[in-house]
């Protein structure tokens, strides 16, 4: 049995100990640095797999349960799971940094925002994350939550003809997850770095611009957009109110390089 600990920062610490080697290779490809072969932990929320025939027994805090896809399974018990630190809000987007200024791009799912951070990060932006946002909200920079980047087939010819794809891929193919393939950016930004910008990001067909938000549009997206449920009392609200305030628009893309020349004008 080996146990690796996935150390994600401001987040709660899971071990997951299995007898599974095509487990601990998906954990390791999936959360790249932050998937942590240490000494015992015992801050750590326990995750148990043991391949028995062919499935696999899972043991979590809360119960015990049998699956054909342990992979996915503990993604999403993570996900459900982990707590962030208070210090940090936490927020459902791709960010990356130049000349020490940091540009978010929030969306939904299937936005495309994991391509957009791939290809400028190809580019000449430094690489900050592709998924979860971690925003400071003492000074408003954003930490670095350098996990691999995860592409799908769409997004790999997208980048093919932009003459922007990555060297080196690695497939990550588990049932019933849609093949993907991931790797790590060179150039990943070394510290947090003040937003500069937040994009409420839309993909489109044809056209490419930015339009400006009123206060309440902005309040309504950011409302929209935490990568886990916060309790709606008055101090979430005057933080909210508060990024509302900071330079924000609506970007509408179709041309990933009209965004590339956006934010170097920034």
């Amino acid at each position: 049995m080996k146990t690796v600990y996935l150390n994600m920062p401001y987040q709660t610490l899971f071990s997951v100990t299995t007898d599974s080697e095509n487990l601990t290779e998906l954990l390791t490809a999936s959360y790249g640095r932050y998937a942590v072969y240490s000494s015992e932990r015992s801050d750590a929320v326990p995750v148990t797999v043991q391949n028995v025939g062919d499935t696999y027994r899972v043991i979590t805090p809360e119960s015990a349960f049998c699956t054909d896809y342990p992979f996915a399974d503990i993604d999403r018990y993570i996900f459900d799971r982990k707590q962030y630190d208070p210090k940090v809000f936490a927020l459902h987007g791709a960010a990356v940094a130049r000349a020490e200024k940091s540009y978010a791009f929030l969306a939904a799912t299937h936005s495309g925002k994991t391509t957009l951070a791939s290809y400028l990060t190809a580019n000449g932006f430094d690489y900050v994350t592709d998924d979860c946002i971690l925003l400071d909200r003492a000074s408003l920079s954003i930490h670095p939550c350098t996990t691999p980047l995860h592409l799908r087939a769409g997004g790999i010819e997208v980048l093919k003809n932009y003459n922007s794809l990555p060297p080196s891929l690695k497939r990550l193919f588990d049932p019933p997850h849609t093949e993907r393939f991931v790797y790590d950016p060179p150039n990943v930004a070394p510290t947090a770095y003040p937003v500069e910008k937040i994009f409420f990001i839309e993909r489109t067909e044809s056209t490419n611009c930015t339009v400006p938000m009123t206060a309440n549009e902005k309040i309504a997206a950011f409302m929209r957009s935490p990568i886990t449920d916060y309790a709606v009392n008055a101090d979430y609200l005057r933080f909210i109110a508060s990024l509302a305030r900071q330079n924000c628009c609506k970007l509408y893309y179709s041309d990933m390089s009209y965004v590339k020349e956006l934010i170097s004008r920034e």
